[in-house]
């Protein structure tokens, strides 16, 4: 079921690939527990430092301890950095994580913390996603900084579930959005080194995320859909209580609604405003300052919350196709972990990968193919093959985009008819236990067996199946608990509402 590690492993081969590329992967492997099979896919590609220290942390995970160790200590000594880590993951020595510490800047994302995590004797899973969230804070994706992107622009990255940006204009501070939070806002607004007034706030779209900040007493400039946008998002309900903390404000009432491409002189700097079809909302309005795009959620991988009825593969081409035009030096996105991996530089390859993915999953569609089987085609485009770095971004997006372009081209009754009649999740609960002779350790042999084999999604659903049977059964709790955290471990890179939701469920706090 894990199609990303089957592609990745694809991509892994090709020539020259993104080095990103190899360490996702070795990260999908390990929370799949198969050492065996990365050590030999490892011990197979092209000798390099981080190969050699890849091959040896899985050699010593499956068995041959010492012999693992004398390739990390190999490349240790021909590197400095990820083979540190994999060494001090693997062994706890100190002066290894230390060294991750010391020199951080030099790491992926989330090495740190997890380099932390192991000196302090904490319990895993170690992750090292940038990712965190906590009861009190709800998720965010990154830790709380101003990042000056340009002369008095500043970027507010983790002070809330979204990002936003302060211009120091000379009439004042203009936001480009307002977090979800007025308190968020607040926070982010008191860190900037100069003390303005706040007067104009430009909305990208009208998502909670982006205008629960609002400040009052300001003017407000918006896409011409946000009243309709707002109206539609009024019937919407978000299923989980782990994406959002805090009380938003009251809805924006916009001074100026935009309906086509103009430019807004305000404080002496030019904001252009071009309305964007966009993969999320119909009201995305891209703001343009010099050679900097503000894209809000443009590109939104799950092309619109996956629990809301929205979003727009084509729109999501459309808007790629015009930024590709715009061709920005720099473009910066409503969230941190969009910005890190949607750059201006991987958008054209981007584009044509998924103008391929889409005629593949129509294709797919009108030869009456299910949307379990679309996805296992697993649509890895060789044109990536140019661009190694577009790699990650594709495959960040491929599900959603997939599932998306499904749900709108589809009917409700599926080719292999397990749509025609409705089954609860208790029915089938109930059908299973009757498999399992009603007793719970029928359930544990499956979920156990499950987890051994990687195949952790249909783990939880076994473990999710027992436990409505056999609620007061504590080792099936804990099997199901443990299947989590390895869906946490998995889609720690590639998938950050999957991570959010699965953490949420297992009762995991994850640290700034």
């Amino acid at each position: 079921m894990n199609h990303q590690m089957t592609a990745l492993s694809r991509a892994a081969q090709w020539p020259d690939p993104d080095p990103r590329t190899l360490l996702v992967l070795a990260f999908q492997f390990l929370a799949a527990r198969r050492h065996a099979d990365a050590h030999a896919f490892f011990a197979a590609l092209p000798d390099s430092p981080r190969t050699q220290a890849l091959t040896g942390f899985f050699l010593a995970l499956d068995g041959d301890r010492k012999a693992g160790l004398a390739l990390l200590d190999q490349a240790a000594e021909r590197e400095l950095g990820v083979p540190h880590y994999l060494r001090g993951r693997l062994t706890g020595r100190a002066d290894d994580l230390e060294f991750v510490v010391a020199v951080g800047d030099q790491f992926p994302p989330g090495f740190v913390r997890s380099a932390r995590s192991i000196l302090a004797g904490e319990p895993g899973p170690h992750l090292v996603t940038d990712w965190w969230r906590t009861e009190a804070d709800g998720p965010r994706f990154a830790a709380p900084h101003l990042d000056e992107v340009a002369p008095g622009i500043y970027q507010a990255m983790g002070y809330d579930f979204a990002d936003f940006t302060f211009v120091v204009t000379e009439d004042g501070i203009v936001a480009i959005d307002a977090s979800g939070d007025p308190a968020h806002f607040a926070a982010a607004l008191a860190d900037l080194p100069v003390e303005r007034p706040v007067t104009h706030v430009i909305l990208t779209h009208g998502h909670w995320d982006h205008v629960g900040g609002l400040p009052e007493g300001v003017e407000v400039i918006a896409h011409a859909n946000l009243p309709e946008e707002l109206e539609r998002l009024r019937g919407q309900r978000m299923p989980w209580p782990y994406f959002r903390t805090g009380t938003p404000a009251a809805e924006p009432v916009p001074d100026l609604l935009v309906a086509d491409r103009q430019t807004v002189a305000i404080g002496g700097v030019d904001f252009e405003l071009i309305p964007s079809p966009g993969g999320e909302t119909t009201d995305g309005l891209l703001v343009k300052i010099g050679d900097l795009l503000f894209a809000g959620d443009m590109i939104m991988p799950y092309l619109g919350a996956p629990f809301f009825a929205e979003g727009s593969p084509d729109g999501l081409l459309d808007a790629l196709a015009l930024v590709n035009e715009l061709a920005p030096e720099r473009i910066l996105h409503g969230h941190s972990g969009l910005t890190m991996a949607y750059t201006i530089d991987v958008l054209p390859a981007l584009e044509t990968a998924l103008r391929s993915l889409r005629d593949d999953v129509r294709g797919a569609i009108a030869d009456g193919l299910g949307l379990p089987e679309i996805l296992g085609r697993d649509h890895l485009p060789e044109s990536l093959r140019r661009t190694p770095t577009a790699v990650l971004p594709y495959l960040v997006i491929r599900e959603g985009f997939i599932r998306r372009l499904h749900l709108q081209n589809s009917g409700y009754w599926q080719p292999d008819a397990t749509q025609l009649d409705v089954v609860s999740a208790d029915e089938w609960a109930g059908a299973l236990d009757l498999l399992a002779g009603g007793k719970p350790d029928a359930f544990r042999g499956a979920v156990t067996t499950l987890l051994d084999q990687g195949e952790h999604a249909l783990a939880l659903r076994v473990a999710d199946a027992g436990a409505r049977r056999h609620p007061c059964d504590q080792d099936l709790a804990d099997l199901r608990r443990d299947a989590l955290l390895r869906l946490v471990e998995q889609h720690q890179v590639l998938d950050p509402f999957k991570f959010i939701v699965y953490s949420g469920l297992a009762g995991l706090t994850v640290n700034s």
